[in-house]
């Protein structure tokens, strides 16, 4: 869900003060994020700093090789733009759950997504170390 709209289910996210609210059509807020806490969690999770790395990978003699073909370094994760790029949709939260079977389900947890192409507005900076 994002907070442009409501989806399908009635639902999307909706930021005030310090909350990230999930907002139903008809009950109105039914849960919500401490926004302070959540930057603290994403700080410890991923810290000031990412590598994104895109690489080819093949198997031979039950090995796996890697060829690395495009690598990105952020740094300075910026509080203010994970805000506006969840205003703006760039960020949503989804169920990541998946039928395994026609009787069983893998939960994977819930989480917040944000398209590749949008990854780099959330750090002040940016060096591209293999392109």
């Amino acid at each position: 869900m994002s907070a442009l709209s409501f989806n399908a289910k009635g639902y999307k996210l909706e930021i005030k003060g310090n909350k990230i609210s999930i907002i139903n059509k008809v009950l109105g807020e039914v849960c919500f994020f401490d926004k302070k806490k959540l930057i603290e969690i994403i700080k410890e999770k991923l810290g000031e700093n990412m590598l994104f790395v895109i690489a080819d990978a093949k198997k031979k003699n039950d090995k796996e090789y890697f060829h690395f073909v495009e690598a990105e370094y952020f740094s300075q994760f910026d509080e203010d733009a994970f805000e506006e790029m969840i205003k703006d949709g760039k960020i949503i939260w989804e169920f990541r759950l998946h039928l395994k079977s026609d009787t069983a389900f893998r939960d994977h947890g819930s989480g917040f997504r944000v398209n590749r192409k949008y990854l780099h507005e959330m750090y002040k900076k940016k060096i591209i170390l293999l392109s």
